[in-house]
C-alpha cells in the first residue's frame, strides 16, 4: 500500500488538472513522489510482484482510501519539504517511503481497519509486518520477498511439526495410558501434555 499511496500523486495531478476551471495550483501538482527511485526498486522487484499476486494485494485499497491517505500525506511538513528539494538522493527517497508507512499508514485508523477486515490475523501479524518492513527499509538490498522466512527457520518449523505429530501419534498408540490423564505412564508427564 505504501507504493500505491506514492503512485496516487499521478492520479491526483491528472484529476486536478482536468477540472473545468483548474487553478494554478491544480495545474502544478508535484508528482515527484510517483517517480521515487526507492518506489521503483520495490515495484520492479520480482519477489514483490509474486507476493502481490499470491496474496491478492493488487486491488486491496479502494480509490477513496488511497485518496484520503495521499491527502493526509500531502498535508505533512515532511512531504512538503520532500517535493521542494532539488534533485533526488537515495536517503531522501527511502525516508519519504518509510515516512508513508510509519507515520501515515501505521497511524491511520482507516488503513488499520482495512487490514483487519482483509487479513483475519492482522492484530497478531501487524507487529511482525512492522518488523519486516523496517528491515526492508533499513537494508533493501538484502531483502528477498520470495524468501521472507529463512530456509533454516522453515526446516526447523517442519521438523518441529513432525515431532509434534509423531509424539501425538505415540501418545495415542501407547498401551500404558494412565486412566485418569490419558498420558502414557512410561513417559514423563511433560512430554505428552
Amino acid at each position: 500500500m505504501v507504493t500505491q499511496v506514492a503512485q496516487y500523486a499521478e492520479t491526483d495531478a491528472q484529476a486536478r488538472s482536468s477540472k473545468h476551471l483548474p487553478s494554478q495550483e491544480d495545474l502544478n501538482v508535484s508528482t515527484k513522489i510517483a517517480g521515487n527511485e526507492f518506489l521503483f526498486q520495490i515495484i520492479n522487484d520480482a519477489g514483490f510482484k509474486v507476493n502481490l499476486d499470491h496474496w491478492k494485494l493488487k486491488h486491496l485499497p479502494d480509490a477513496e482510501m488511497l485518496r484520503k491517505l495521499y491527502n493526509t500525506l500531502t498535508e505533512t511538513d515532511v512531504y512538503k519539504k520532500y517535493i521542494t528539494e532539488e534533485g533526488r538522493s537515495k536517503a531522501s527517497e527511502r525516508q519519504i517511503m518509510e515516512f508513508i508507512y510509519k507515520e501515515i499508514l501505521s497511524k491511520s485508523e482507516l488503513f488499520l481497519q482495512s487490514m483487519d477486515d482483509h487479513f483475519l490475523n492482522w492484530g497478531d501479524d501487524a507487529e511482525m509486518m512492522n518488523l519486516l518492513i523496517g528491515n526492508y527499509f533499513a537494508k533493501p538490498q538484502l531483502f528477498n520477498f520470495l524468501q521472507l522466512i529463512s530456509k533454516e527457520k522453515i526446516e526447523y518449523a517442519r521438523e518441529l511439526l513432525r515431532t509434534v505429530i509423531d509424539k501425538k501419534e505415540y501418545c495415542r498408540n501407547s498401551s500404558n495410558l494412565n486412566s485418569r490423564t490419558g498420558i502414557p505412564t512410561v513417559l514423563p508427564r511433560w512430554i505428552c501434555c
